[in-house]
């Protein structure tokens, strides 16, 4: 249960009790915030820095997202259901419900470990009733449940797509999926595109010394040929970041060291070569289009 207290003319009193932490004795929350709640789990030190949840819940700070997590968040819609597949330690879905963003929704993960700290995270935030663990292989547990945004992130794109691929109940307009390939998003690109899926935005995010792809995507039913550009840009060329440059740059880089490699080769295949020599050609013109 989760004890909060209601500060009323200098009086701390019991207010009603919710599930998500365990109870606590009486303490005043900051003179800042009478009226409002304070729920602090036990065992918890008192902080200056608080944040008040929207229903007028004191909780510890926001959890810190990197620049990663903090894309894909924006990327989900306000004041919806979501599930975040591949969970790990709960950051995003407290973040989202404890910011305001989302409603509510699920952490899932395939392994149980992660899924305890996922939810030792939510009872902190005194989250319980509004963010559920499950335990689930991709999305095969969620076909029952009222969810609009799926998340899809922090693995390989070839695994992404055998997620999507393995539940059929995704094909359905209603969903807004937020996908982000650790590795590998040329085949995502391909299956989405190959299967009845729409890329509405991508974005490059930098964390540490790695640049990824963050992706907005809805399913329209309506099959679409993959061009091999269209594999390694995706959206991104649209995309007014500067980490979107970075992305479109890397990739005009590495494209032109594998050119250089078949030209060294010592026997040079000469249609692999003019291929490539094109793909090469297309993406420098990108990039002098956003310079």
């Amino acid at each position: 249960m989760c004890r909060y207290l209601e500060q009323t003319d200098g009086a701390a009193q019991y207010g009603r009790a919710t599930a998500g932490c365990p109870p606590v004795a009486a303490a005043q929350p900051p003179p800042a915030a009478r009226s409002a709640a304070l729920c602090r789990p036990e065992g918890a030190i008192a902080v200056k820095s608080y944040h008040i949840r929207k229903d007028g819940i004191f909780m510890p700070p926001l959890p810190l997202l990197d620049a990663r997590l903090t894309l894909i968040a924006k990327s989900v819609r306000q004041n919806t259901n979501f599930a975040d597949i591949g969970t790990d330690h709960g950051y995003l879905p407290v973040y989202l419900v404890a910011s305001g963003k989302s409603n509510g929704g699920y952490a899932c993960d395939i392994n149980t470990d992660p899924l305890q700290k996922a939810k030792a995270l939510i009872v902190k935030y005194c989250l319980s009733d509004k963010i559920q663990t499950l335990l689930s292989d991709g999305l095969t547990e969620l076909y029952d449940k009222a969810i609009d945004d799926i998340i899809i992130a922090g693995m390989g794109g070839e695994l992404i797509a055998d997620i999507l691929d393995a539940a059929i109940f995704v094909q359905n307009t209603k969903f807004n999926f937020v996908l982000q390939p650790m590795t590998r998003p040329e085949p995502l690109r391909r299956y989405l595109l190959t299967h009845g899926f729409e890329i509405d935005k991508e974005d490059g995010v930098t964390a540490g010394k790695y640049t990824y792809s963050v992706m907005s995507v809805h399913y329209s039913g309506i099959i679409k040929e993959c061009t091999q550009l269209y594999a390694l840009v995706g959206e991104l060329p649209k995309s007014n970041l500067l980490d979107s440059y970075i992305y479109l740059k890397k990739l005009y880089q590495k494209e032109k060291y594998k050119l250089i490699g078949l030209q060294n080769a010592n026997t040079p295949n000469i249609l692999l070569i003019n291929e490539k020599q094109q793909l090469v050609t297309e993406l420098q013109h990108l990039l002098e289009a956003k310079a």
